[in-house]
């Protein structure tokens, strides 16, 4: 009776991990899809233009959520509805006064030349933040709940709508630069209404002093180690934005997501790694981080042979200088994806600052890199630079994590 009831839960683990892993496979297609449709549609220039609309969209959203999502998923605080109706409450008034703050950021970022045509996207999405933060908060009340498939199925939600959007656009003969970035706002900020539709059953309440200070006081330490984490991955396109021409962007942006198919795995099993240290299963932890890890590498080898054969006819002829820029980051993409799944047993476990403290590290040393090196090695400084945040962080995170991998969870 015993042995059935334990291969029940294995099958039963093993088929949402499944469900989880096609999730993160969606979010790929959807992404690669909608590249391949602009890229298309307007060219190098135009893939860069839209990576920036929807980079910004990604990053400000990290930075508005200021980690209550992180907070209210945490198993070291017993929230109860009660408290996840508050934290509701209590993201959508931490997000207004940093959107002024965005606005500022939209608009020094879109002073190039290069940024300036999608100044107005911009600063919508700038604007929406409130929104967009308290939908993300909703989402991770569904995790702390336990539903995860349902958490993981919402995440898809940007990826989806920025293709169908895209589609759209496509469909109705609105095939401009301007058009395309517009939709990529639409996908932006459309799945903040089912995220909270679904998330947000527990209702809004006024967040009181203690909770305010609980949340904010672990989220703080979580949220800069998720903006560090964000911008190991996507302020490099914000640079280039900033410092190269629109069709350099463009063909990185692409190149980088081809890179992001070794990323499936943190994606797919996340949440996994999360339910696992939240019920203090060692074993569980271990064995969704190795098989996150090899899953990694497995997709990065397939990956950099596909790029090389298959990014020019793809992409088209103006992208044919990014196939081996492509390959080299997907080749060291894993690396990236080790940091991510190590973060995720230690913020989980209370110590959100000791991971933080590795993406810092290699935030810095990337765009340090990244700035120095762009002039004399153009896009293969980007490449150079993030081989070098990603080891630097990976490596800080290994020092500071390995006793929660080969130890006890503390």
């Amino acid at each position: 009776m015993v042995m059935a009831a334990v291969e029940r839960n294995r099958r039963r683990a093993v088929g949402k991990a499944g469900l989880g892993l096609s999730f993160s496979v969606a979010i790929i297609a959807c992404n690669a899809a909608t590249a391949v449709a602009v890229s298309r549609l307007v060219g190098a220039d135009g893939r860069g233009a839209f990576a920036l609309v929807v980079v910004f969209g990604a990053l400000t959203l990290t930075t508005g959520s200021v980690g209550v999502p992180d907070a209210v998923a945490s198993r070291h605080v017993a929230w109860t509805a009660e408290h996840w109706a508050q934290q509701l409450t209590l993201s959508f008034l931490i997000a207004l006064p940093l959107t002024a703050v965005v606005v500022a950021l939209a608009l020094l970022v879109s002073a190039s030349e290069a940024s300036r045509p999608v100044r107005a996207q911009l600063l919508v999405l700038a604007l929406v933040l409130p929104l967009r933060s308290t939908g993300l908060t909703a989402v991770f009340v569904l995790l702390a709940r336990g539903r995860v498939l349902l958490h993981q199925a919402l995440m898809v939600g940007v990826p989806i709508c920025t293709l169908v959007a895209v589609a759209f656009a496509w469909t109705v003969d609105m095939r401009s630069v301007d058009a395309l970035c517009w939709a990529a706002v639409v996908g932006a900020t459309l799945p903040a209404l089912a995220q909270l539709a679904l998330g947000a059953g527990v209702g809004f309440g006024r967040p009181t002093r203690d909770l305010t200070r609980r949340s904010v006081g672990f989220g703080m330490r979580s949220w800069i180690g998720s903006v560090a984490t964000s911008g190991n991955q996507r302020a490099d396109i914000v640079v280039l934005s900033t410092l190269a021409d629109a069709s350099m962007v463009g063909v990185y942006a692409n190149a980088s997501s081809v890179a992001s198919l070794a990323l499936i795995a943190p994606s797919a099993f996340g949440a996994r790694i999360r339910w696992a240290v939240a019920k203090n299963d060692l074993g569980g932890v271990r064995r969704w981080l190795l098989t996150a890890m090899l899953l990694s590498i497995g997709l990065a080898v397939v990956g950099a042979i596909g790029a090389v054969v298959l990014f020019e006819p793809v992409f088209g002829p103006e992208f044919a200088d990014g196939r081996f820029i492509a390959a080299a980051l997907t080749i060291v993409a894993p690396v990236l994806a080790f940091s991510r799944v190590l973060a995720i047993v230690v913020s989980m476990n209370g110590r959100p600052g000791d991971a933080a403290r590795a993406e810092i590290i290699g935030l810095v040393v990337g765009l340090v890199a990244l700035i120095l090196m762009l002039p004399t090695f153009g896009l293969w400084a980007a490449v150079m630079a993030s081989v070098t945040g990603y080891s630097v962080s990976c490596i800080v995170e290994w020092k500071v994590c390995r006793r929660y991998v080969t130890g006890v969870i503390a």
